[in-house]
């Protein structure tokens, strides 16, 4: 997450064999993992789900879709975010948290829905004060930090 060159370098194996434009419904992003689920392009009402470790590709994996609403809402163009601003945004993230020792678990990337439709970075930061969720723009630019408090265990 915090290493540009790694995650250009995942993110070019999951995307790059694709057929353009991607139409994404969540990108994931862990410290030694990142998730990509896409509409499939010869059957769009399929979303293929690929995973990128330790410089592999696993996919396409079918993802079983459940809830309200349809797929095309939930759908967005890959590119319309700034996928660049991810380890500089989860830095900011992790400072922002006050968590102390605090470090990102995860990164998402997906529409706002039943809120918006914007597109959404989502970083989940956990430390030993707590957990907090900071929202960002598909640019990087923080919107918001939540708080949710966890208790320690003894």
């Amino acid at each position: 997450m915090r290493d540009s060159e790694a995650l250009a370098k995942a993110l070019s194996l999951a995307t790059d064999p694709l057929p353009k434009p991607i139409r994404a419904l969540s990108l994931r992003v862990f410290s030694d993992r990142l998730l990509l689920q896409v509409q499939a392009r010869e059957e769009p009402t399929r979303v293929d789900q690929y995973r990128v470790k330790n410089g592999e590709v696993l996919g396409p994996i079918p993802v079983k879709l459940t809830g309200p609403g349809e797929l095309k809402d939930n759908l967005f163009p890959l590119q319309y975010a700034d996928l660049k601003v991810i380890p500089r945004m989860v830095r900011h993230a992790e400072r922002r948290a006050g968590l102390g020792d605090g470090g990102a678990r995860e990164v998402s990337l997906q529409r706002n829905l039943p809120e918006s439709m914007d597109i959404r970075f989502r970083i989940e930061v956990l430390g030993p004060l707590g957990k907090r969720r900071i929202d960002a723009r598909k640019d990087g630019r923080i919107l918001g930090l939540h708080f949710e408090a966890e208790p320690r265990k003894p």
